[in-house]
């Protein structure tokens, strides 16, 4: 299995571009709320931490509109956060691959911007038996996690904490789960068939004796296409794939749904996506009397150009008193 190791530099690219090509809308109604759906959650933390690594101009998450993305703004998101249940590590469980990195965030509403602690099963630091943990390069307040290579081929399961040095209420934890590079790169479902404008949820993972093990660092795209397009169907950060509004042309029209580990890199792997269209003949029927009319007939085409048919069916109106 091929996989891509990436450094400390690499992880800032990871997040940088998604914003640039993704059809993303930003609502500003509640502070963090990136993606407007009126909650401030784990969708909304991706598109911050890309928004902190990418520092665009007008970055819609500059909440406090200093000019640029920082701690201040990670502050005002915590605020937000899932109504601010106190600090969290986030993500709260995750997969990592061996000698894979991954990035987490310590969301504190009481401000404690510096003197953290990063430990891994109780060492600070950690080691090269559990994978280190240790402040990222862009803020004290991103921790990075390195994970160990695996000598025997099997997972294993570690926990990284964060603490504060001088007050011993400000803790959090989190569960890492760190999986043989040896497995295979996958996707659930293994394939998909929607209909226009309805959404099927993918999830990127590993495959290792059997077992799935779900990946969220990656970046979803259509036909190769980051965030897809108008004719293909959108799909955002965290899988979810909405298909287009009408059926894409000429038939048959190829659709895939892949993942890849940063904004420009290649497919890893990818499934196939079929869109399905309802069509009814008649499409309209009137009648003032009761009793059978007409005979319905219904198909299904879909974007490999295939049909389906579902019908015919009797339509039967009766009769009904006015009100």
């Amino acid at each position: 299995m091929k996989h891509f190791t990436r450094s400390l530099l690499f992880c800032a690219l990871l997040f940088s571009l998604f914003i640039l090509f993704t059809a993303q809308t930003f609502s500003q109604d509640e502070v963090g709320d990136l993606n407007g759906d009126n909650a401030v959650d784990q969708l909304d933390l991706l598109l911050f931490m890309r928004e902190w690594y990418a520092q665009l101009a007008d970055s819609p998450a500059d909440f406090n509109q200093d000019g640029i993305v920082n701690e201040g703004d990670l502050f005002v998101f915590s605020s937000n956060w899932y109504d601010n249940k106190g600090i969290e590590l986030i993500p709260h469980i995750v997969n990592v691959v061996e000698e894979d990195t991954q990035i987490f965030a310590i969301l504190d509403p009481q401000e404690h911007t510096t003197n953290w602690k990063y430990k891994v099963n109780g060492i600070e630091g950690g080691n090269v038996s559990v994978g280190t943990f240790q402040a990222s390069d862009a803020s004290p307040l991103f921790g990075l996690y390195a994970a160990p290579d695996l000598a025997d081929a099997q997972p294993i399961e570690v926990v990284l904490e964060v603490c504060h040095a001088t007050d011993v209420t400000a803790s959090a934890s989190s569960a890492v789960t760190v999986i043989p590079k040896i497995g295979e790169f996958a996707i659930q479902p293994t394939n998909a068939d929607v209909g226009l404008k309805q959404t099927v949820t993918f999830q990127a993972g590993i495959e290792f004796d059997s077992v799935f093990y779900p990946i969220n660092d990656v970046y979803w795209k259509v036909n190769e296409t980051l965030g897809g397009q108008f004719q293909t169907g959108r799909i955002n950060i965290l899988g979810d794939y909405k298909a287009p509004a009408q059926m894409p042309a000429p038939l048959p029209f190829n659709l895939r749904a892949g993942f890849s580990f940063t904004p420009e890199g290649p497919i890893i792997t990818d499934v196939p996506v079929i869109v399905s269209e309802l069509h009814a003949n008649p499409t309209e029927v009137v009648s003032l009397v009761a009793g059978p009319t007409e005979v319905i007939n219904v198909t299904v085409e879909k974007s490999d150009n295939t049909v389906v048919v579902v019908g015919p069916a009797n339509l039967t109106f009766t009769p009904s008193l006015p009100n």
